[in-house]
């Protein structure tokens, strides 16, 4: 009964409903292209001890602790303003953030995407993880910078 009572009173007072809804609409409407939504995501980068270390020890998770510095250096090196003007170019909309990641205790480089888009979000996590080189994470006490000179 109350739901027929609801229903009629709705129907008498239509054009408020109708007002109601359009109003709504466009400020749902609103809200989504005043804030479009935005990707994130995470890679993480363990450094490796280099083959001359492994061989004093048979587990190389073992020979991790010596790393922190490397990773270090590493996360200074994408602050730069050199590192920051290539990850622009590469990702003009991303927002890129290399860091040392507190929640391990080993040498683990976090890397941080923000896009507007999903595919952009995923290109720059890519790009960002793929420029730190192999060499830091084979043989970070090798003295090579990160750009690889």
């Amino acid at each position: 009964m109350a739901l027929a009572e609801f229903l009629g009173a709705l129907r008498r007072r239509w054009y408020l409903l109708m007002a109601g809804l359009l109003i709504t609409g466009a400020l749902g409407y609103g809200a989504a292209v005043a804030s479009p939504p935005t990707y994130t995501a995470r890679g993480l980068v363990l450094l490796l001890p280099s083959q001359e270390t492994l061989k004093t020890t048979s587990n190389p998770l073992l020979a991790l602790d010596g790393l922190d510095l490397p990773g270090r250096v590493l996360v200074a090196y994408y602050a730069s303003a050199d590192a920051r003007a290539q990850m622009e170019a590469a990702a003009p909309t991303a927002s890129i953030d290399v860091s040392i990641d507190d929640s391990t205790g080993g040498p683990v480089i976090a890397v941080d995407v923000e896009d507007t888009t999903a595919e952009g979000t995923l290109k720059a996590l890519n790009y960002a993880v793929s420029s730190i080189p192999p060499q830091s994470r084979e043989n970070p006490g090798e003295g090579r910078r990160p750009d690889g000179k």
